[in-house]
């Protein structure tokens, strides 16, 4: 917590008489973020935390998770996709344990990670300012696997093996069948010069096991219960 002052007088007149006095009391304000939050209290384990993301007092004060060891930690959690039950709205929901953050609810900051449950660089960490909306191919660099990867989100069209580098179709998909026309609203990364299925979540789905579409390799064949997690510092 960070803690300021702020003070107030207090006058009374009676019969006649006045008098005022200034009363100064500590003001507590809560981290913007995980990274704040560290960078006052070093060596903070990893683990639920009240932040306020703009830093104006407790209106949109709420908890967070925080991996406050990976790669330098001091990473807040803003994205928690599962299978089971994903959020499919990626400017701000909950569906059962799945949450995406509205933009008002990101702290501040200049990098992104894609991980697994509660670890945020579980692929990569890049300088990157995530965005709720629509992504346009981006080729971005990975600190962790020292190489460049593509990012996108799409709304209208999907890319072919959630690569970026293939075929982009003007459409949203048409197989499997019972999915036909659900892959748009997909968040992919993949690293260039090849089609490494590295991270993908495809939300608006039907098969349950098409959603998580691509961690470390193709995960369409079986039901995951992991999550699909992005981070920010």
């Amino acid at each position: 917590m960070i803690e300021s002052t702020a003070s107030f007088a207090v006058a009374v007149t009676y019969k006649g008489e006045s008098a005022q006095q200034t009363y100064t009391l500590p003001v507590v304000k809560q981290p913007t973020g995980c990274y704040a939050y560290l960078q006052a209290n070093p060596g903070a384990p990893s683990g639920w935390y009240t932040l306020d993301p703009d830093g104006d007092g407790p209106g949109v004060a709420q908890s967070y998770y925080c991996d406050m060891t990976s790669d330098g930690g001091g990473w807040t959690r803003i994205v928690h996709q599962t299978e089971a039950a994903p959020v499919t709205n990626w400017n701000g929901g909950v569906n059962g344990q799945s949450y995406a953050l509205a933009t008002a609810q990101i702290p501040p900051h200049t990098q992104t990670a894609f991980g697994i449950d509660e670890n945020a660089t579980f692929l990569d960490y890049f300088d990157y300012k995530y965005t709720t909306g629509a992504i346009t191919k981006t080729t971005i660099f990975g600190f962790k696997a020292n190489q460049t990867y593509h990012i996108a989100r799409l709304f209208t069209n999907i890319y072919a093996s959630a690569d970026p580098e293939k075929t982009l179709h003007n459409d949203c998909g048409t197989s499997p069948a019972a999915d036909a026309g659900r892959a748009c609203g997909f968040l992919t990364i993949d690293r260039t010069g090849g089609t490494y299925m590295d991270w993908a979540f495809y939300p608006n789905m039907v098969t349950v096991t098409m959603r998580g579409f691509a961690l470390n390799g193709s995960r369409t064949a079986k039901a995951d219960t992991e999550a699909w997690t992005v981070w920010v510092r």
